[in-house]
């Protein structure tokens, strides 16, 4: 099946829902336009096999962001009911950067909730390129999802006056050091 079918395909099941490709001996692959990532708390991150998916440069910086955090990166062919056993997964594109996936199949991954890995990835990749690569994202999502992703005027007012938190150390409490 082709990505754009099999994203409208997982999109008429669950609004908002992305396309899980498997390769063609029935292992995860890839999304449509992202790579994918698990994280076990036993083995570290897992990505498919590179013989197996596109390549992509975000998942180069993932690889680069584990070392960095001293996390273990492994390849390995994964089954979808391995995949969907993980603590936490992840898409990682250059549009995305690093997007938790909460859900597979309507069955919650790990909590169902963004993970400690996942923050912690995030927030290495946002110190790499110097901003907040979730604000920037909100920021670019909500002009094209409007109402779905509404903007909070204290929220906003506290990113303009540089207060983005303990990361900055100027947040709405202040961090001791």
């Amino acid at each position: 099946m082709h990505y754009y079918s099999a994203d409208r395909q997982a999109a008429a099941r669950r609004r908002g829902a992305r396309a899980l490709l498997l390769d063609q001996r029935g292992y995860v692959a890839e999304a449509s336009t992202a790579n994918v990532v698990a994280y076990y708390s036993d083995r570290g991150l897992v990505t498919p096999c590179h013989e197996n998916v596109l390549p992509g440069v975000s998942l180069a910086v993932v690889g680069e962001l584990a070392d960095e955090l001293d996390l273990a990166l492994t390849e390995e062919d994964l089954t979808p009911d391995e995949f969907s056993a993980a603590d936490e997964a992840l898409l990682v594109s250059t549009s995305i950067c690093a997007l938790p996936i909460a859900r597979i199949n309507g069955a919650p991954v790990g909590t169902g909730q963004p993970g400690k890995t996942y923050r912690r990835v995030l927030d290495a990749w946002s110190k790499q390129v110097g901003l907040d690569v979730a604000a920037k994202v909100a920021e670019q999502l909500a002009p094209v999802l409007g109402h779905r992703m509404p903007q909070d005027a204290a929220a906003s007012e506290l990113l303009a006056g540089g207060r983005k938190g303990k990361k900055g150390g100027s947040g709405f409490y202040r961090h001791p050091d």
